[in-house]
């Protein structure tokens, strides 16, 4: 409330002291004096529409009493009269009371009149009362009254694009630029369709009163049901018809991952197998944080892996960052198969909102690799003594060799004395054929021992011939053997 007060008295003059000399009889007595004066109070601020309330005092700070007193009151224009008490004599905009008399101050007498108007437009209102009493008596009173007009503004916001994974963030900021209180103050949201509030209870839609320049936030949250571009809008209305809205526009994308895999469709065992992997981004939004992780087959260990591709645990991974919409990007990797069977790779690519896989098989074939070792025992030998070669066959392939045959051919200078091995042996002259060994599993062997004896001195030489199913043709070893006198 703001009170503006003024006041004035006009004082009775007394007749002046007789002057008789330099100094006043003292046996003259004071005459009382009557006095005047006059406030009024009034809200300083009120709304257009609003009834309030102001209050006129008169009073008599003399000591004699103060007649016939009557109060005016001047609305100004764009203020409206109600009414008041006591009740005042209404013509147009004057108010008129007659208030009888007022005692001197020490009677502590007060004439009070309270006034209820209305603001029918804003703008600012001094309004003027005058009192008069007997003897010239007046005094007069302004009061400023400022009415002032609510009003609402809504500013609606959501993000320009979201993910299809993530919810979508509202905010509206309902403001009163007015210079009065907007009341009762209420929200709505209209959401299209294909988008659902995650939790209707953080809507507080009751905002109650916005003092004049204040502002109130409401977020809440809206789940899409699938991409695309959606508009929501958000309005408020308070009391005396005001309202006001708002609109946000959010487009929501997805990024589509695919992942592609080459590979050989066979390989040996224990031979390298090269990966080509490539992660595509098919969607029309950003794949985000796009890590590839592979998943190494059992029975395959980590050779290299390139793009900066790290291995631990049974997998390789590659961070690979963020991939636009339309765009993709590959990395390789080699891993070696260590045994026979169908093998099959499984390739992981995962960003925010979005994941893909991908297969590739090879067929991991063995091959067998059979190794042929002759030497003697004791070397040199007297002419007339005894040395027995040893033929070790060895399968260091990854798959079994079959029907091995082994063929030993003596020099002149020897003399067979026995054959053993795995198979029955046949001599033919110099010649000893062995019977084939049907079949030799991957690092499995087989020795044979021949036993000689020299004839006649001279450096000679033994050698084994060794032929399968695996060999296309012979293959053959030498052993030198000393023979003297």
């Amino acid at each position: 409330m703001n009170r503006t007060v003024a006041m004035a008295a006009v004082l009775a003059l007394t007749g002046g002291l007789a002057t008789t000399g330099c100094c006043p009889s003292p046996l003259l007595m004071p005459i009382p004096v009557a006095k005047i004066a006059l406030a009024k109070d009034a809200p300083a601020q009120v709304a257009v529409g609003q009834e309030f309330v102001y209050t006129i005092l008169v009073t008599n700070p003399g000591d004699g009493a103060t007649r016939h007193i009557v109060l005016t009151d001047v609305l100004p224009e764009g203020i409206k009269y109600v009414s008041s008490t006591p009740e005042a004599a209404v013509e147009g905009q004057t108010l008129r009371w007659k208030l009888g008399d007022l005692a001197g101050k020490d009677a502590k007498d007060i004439k009070t009149v309270t006034v209820k108007v209305q603001a029918t437009r804003s703008g600012k209102f001094w309004n003027t009362a005058d009192v008069v009493a007997d003897k010239d008596l007046a005094a007069q009173a302004k009061a400023l009254t400022v009415a002032s007009q609510s009003m609402l503004t809504l500013q609606a916001a959501a993000p320009e694009e979201v993910l299809m994974c993530d919810s979508i963030l509202y905010k509206a900021v309902v403001s009163n630029p007015g210079d009065a209180a907007a009341r009762n103050v209420r929200v709505a949201v209209d959401l299209p369709e294909g988008l659902a509030v995650e939790d209707a209870a953080a809507i507080k839609g009751d905002l109650g009163t916005l003092a004049p320049g204040a502002s109130k936030e409401v977020t809440f949250r809206a789940k899409p049901a699938k991409p695309g571009a959606y508009a929501a809008r958000i309005g408020a209305v308070a009391d005396g018809g005001l309202k006001a809205d708002g609109e946000a526009k959010t487009v929501v994308r997805q990024p589509v991952l695919t992942v592609t895999q080459k590979a050989p469709a066979r390989r040996y065992a224990n031979r390298d197998i090269s990966y080509v992997i490539t992660v595509a981004n098919q969607g029309d939004g950003p794949a985000q944080n796009v890590v590839v992780t592979d998943l190494m087959p059992s029975g395959t260990v980590f050779v290299s892996a390139g793009d900066e591709g790290k291995a631990g645990g049974g997998k390789v991974v590659w961070s690979l960052g963020d991939l636009a919409a339309g765009t993709s990007k590959t990395v390789t990797m080699v891993l070696r198969a260590q045994a026979r069977g169908a093998i099959v790779n499984t390739a992981k690519a995962a960003a925010r909102c979005a994941e893909a896989s991908a297969d590739a098989q090879t067929e991991i074939e063995g091959i067998a690799a059979i190794l042929l070792e002759n030497w003697d025992e004791p070397d040199p030998i007297e002419v007339g003594a005894q040395t027995t070669y040893t033929v070790k066959i060895t399968n260091q392939g990854s798959a079994e060799d079959k029907n091995i045959v082994v063929v030993c051919l003596l020099p002149a200078e020897e003399q067979l004395v026995s054959g053993q091995g795995p198979t029955e042996s046949t001599v033919d002259a110099q010649k000893v054929t062995f019977a084939a060994v049907k079949s030799l599993a991957p690092k499995e062997s087989s020795v044979y021992k021949i036993v000689v004896k020299g004839l006649k001195p001279g450096d000679v030489r033994f050698k084994v011939f060794l032929t399968s199913d695996m060999m296309t043709s012979p293959v053959e070893k030498s052993e030198s053997t000393h023979i003297y006198e």
